[in-house]
Order: structure tokens, then C-alpha cells, then sequence
């Protein structure tokens, strides 16, 4: 960019005939000096601005006198003025060039010891000359997109999983089907209610992959979701009791136990939905999460389940001289013939519970794909 240059008069009034006489005494001013700025150095923005720092202009600077005093003092806030104060020039130099940054055609006025003003002979470029400061805001560093397998760092809760249901006595799922209907993700009918629909009802083949630990959820009206703790240490301290007779007494909140288990549901006949994707034996299965409590949690895990695990056919097996364990047992051993049932209770109630009932062992395929899901 070509320098600019500016030139400048005393237009003060002319000194009196004792002050000629005076200024004979005194050496001549000094000529005209002529002051250049490098130009101001580059500034790094991190985000895009409007305005661009431009060179500073070349000034000329006319009838100064040998003493220059500024009003106001001038501090380095800008790259500009580091530059100036680089090349030499005074604080008083360095005054007169920022002050000709401001808005274009704007008069500039710098006190001098005789307090004589300056004006401006050429107008500046009314093109901006602002210097942008570098922001404090610093930018955040984003990492290239990498795809690789994440399986490391997945666990049950990064998981959905359609659940299973059965549609009890009250609720919002007994305006859309039948009470005693098997659910799967409250959508698809997997097992017909046999009071409802006694000729479509048909056992469907269920296999426990596994069985959470124990729970303690809130009993609430209407089948709603209340507290869920892991102890019943947890439901003391929350004011709760697992007593019915307590809760009665006293008002206190009732929770019962609640089971989760893991399952394997074969696809029924005729049924399309594609919740069932894992083929095993030719057969396709859904995998789903159950949950047992009340009255299914005392049919279902403590009639059924548990005692078939600790005792029953799918125990572990041990040689009865030595005591020392031949086979482990599990679950997935063996598969469940399901259905639902409506078991009545001496107080007069009822209610919708799955009935289990032992099917058979399963095959070795299926035994390795159950131990694959559970890791």
C-alpha cells in the first residue's frame, strides 16, 4: 500500500514584537520531520472479521515545537503502537498517528507547550484502519471421525430390548387386548388368552438366558411405575416396607420383590414380526427382558425357575462320592413351554400370571449362543 502523507500549520496568532525579539535568542526549529510507521504486523483472528488492519499512514508533521506535550497518555493496547514505540518514535508522535485512526475527516487537535492548535491540511482515506485484537476465545479442537467396532464399550443399559407383558384385569393395555394375552413389546401377541381366545391359544417355547439379582419396585395403583431400589435397605431409608400388613397399618409405601430375567422367545407359527432375528436350529428367536413381581414373581421365579436351577433338572452336577462338580448347569439348559394362567387367591382376587412348564434341553448351538449374549 503507498504511504500517505499529511502536513500541518500553526494557525495561532502571530507573537508579539518582545516575542520575535526573544525567539532571535533560540536556535532555529528544526525542519519539517517526516515520520513512517512500518506497517502494523499481521493479526492472527480466530474468527472472521470485518474490519482489516491496514498499514499505519505516513505522517508529516509541520510546526511542532521543540517540546510536545499530550493530554492524554498513551498505553500500548494494540500491535500497532508495540510497532511505533520499535521504530523510535516519541509518545507524543505515536499520540498524533492513533489519533489519526479515528472516524475520516475528523478534526485533530494536539496541545503544545504554547498551546498553539494544529490543523489538519489533507484529509485522511476514510477507508478504516482499525486494529482487530486477536479474540480470547480459543478454538475447539475436533477429532476426525473414526469407525471401528465399539462392542468393548457396550453394556445392557446402551441396549433396547423389546420387553415381555402379560395384559392384566386393569390398564391401559386391556382397551386394546385381551386380559391374559402374552405381549411382546405391548404390540405383538405372542400368546393368546386361553379364556379370551381358547382355539388360538398355543404354549410358546421360552428359553432363560439368564436372571438379574433381586429388586425391590414400589407397588403402584393401575400397574404405574413407582421407586426401584437395590435393597431393602435402600426402601427402609425411603420411608417403604416390603409388610403388607405395615403398609396398611401405617400408610408407608409397599414394594415388592422384582425379578428381570434375560429370555429366548421362539416364533410362534404364523407370527411376523421382526423382533425375532436371531436364527438358532433353523429357528428364529427374539431376545427380550422380562420382569417378575407379585403374584408372577411368586409363580413364576419362585414356583418355577429357581427351584428347577437349585435342584431341579437344570442344577449343576456333582459327583455324589467325590462332592467335586462334573457339569455345570444353567438356565439356558433347558427350554419352558408358556402360557398364561388366571390364578385366584383366598381373599377372592385374581389375577393374569405366565405359567411356566418344563419343556426339554436345548441344543448345543443354542447353549453357545446364550453364553455368547451373556459374555
Amino acid at each position: 500500500m503507498a504511504s500517505q502523507k499529511f502536513s500541518f500549520k500553526l494557525v495561532g496568532p502571530k507573537p508579539s514584537s518582545s516575542a520575535a525579539d526573544a525567539a532571535k535568542s533560540v536556535e532555529p526549529v528544526s525542519p519539517a520531520v517526516t515520520v513512517t510507521a512500518p506497517p502494523a504486523p499481521a493479526v492472527e483472528a480466530v474468527k472472521p472479521v470485518e474490519a482489516v488492519a491496514a498499514p499505519a499512514p505516513v505522517v508529516t508533521l509541520s510546526g511542532i515545537g521543540p517540546v510536545v506535550e499530550v493530554v492524554k497518555p498513551v498505553e500500548a493496547v494494540n500491535p500497532l503502537v508495540a510497532a511505533l514505540k520499535a521504530s523510535g518514535l516519541t509518545d507524543a508522535q505515536i499520540a498524533v498517528v492513533l489519533s489519526l485512526q479515528g472516524p475520516a475527516t475528523a478534526p485533530v487537535a494536539v496541545a503544545t507547550q504554547a498551546n498553539a492548535p494544529i490543523e489538519v491540511i489533507e484529509e485522511r482515506s476514510s477507508h478504516s484502519t482499525a486494529i482487530v485484537p486477536q479474540s480470547s476465545k480459543a478454538l475447539v479442537e475436533h477429532k476426525p471421525a473414526s469407525y471401528g467396532d465399539d462392542v468393548d464399550d457396550i453394556n445392557s443399559g446402551d441396549c433396547k430390548m423389546p420387553r415381555v407383558n402379560v395384559v392384566a384385569n386393569v390398564g391401559d393395555l386391556m382397551k386394546v387386548f385381551n386380559s391374559g394375552d402374552l405381549l411382546l413389546n405391548q404390540e405383538t401377541v405372542i400368546v393368546a388368552s386361553p379364556k379370551a381366545s381358547p382355539k388360538e391359544n398355543r404354549p410358546v417355547n421360552v428359553v432363560v438366558v439368564g436372571v438379574r439379582p433381586d429388586r425391590f419396585a414400589e407397588k403402584k395403583d393401575g400397574g404405574a411405575m413407582g421407586n426401584l431400589f437395590d435393597s431393602e435397605a435402600d426402601v427402609v431409608a425411603a420411608g417403604g416396607t416390603l409388610n403388607y400388613g405395615e403398609a396398611e397399618k401405617t400408610g408407608k409405601p409397599l414394594y415388592q420383590l422384582l425379578a428381570e430375567a434375560l429370555v429366548l422367545i421362539e416364533q410362534p407359527e404364523g407370527l411376523d414380526d421382526p423382533s425375532f432375528s436371531y436364527v438358532i436350529d433353523d429357528k428364529n428367536y427374539a431376545l427380550a427382558l422380562w420382569s417378575f413381581k407379585g403374584a408372577a414373581y411368586t409363580h413364576v421365579i419362585k414356583g418355577a425357575l429357581r427351584p428347577a436351577r437349585k435342584f431341579g433338572w437344570l442344577k449343576d452336577v456333582v459327583d455324589p462320592v467325590s462332592r467335586t462338580l462334573v457339569a455345570r448347569g444353567a438356565y439356558y439348559n433347558g427350554y419352558w413351554k408358556v402360557n398364561t394362567l388366571l390364578k385366584s387367591f383366598r381373599t377372592g382376587n385374581s389375577a393374569w400370571v405366565p405359567d411356566f412348564e418344563r419343556g426339554g434341553e436345548t441344543s448345543p448351538e443354542l447353549r453357545s449362543v446364550a453364553q455368547s449374549i451373556l459374555g
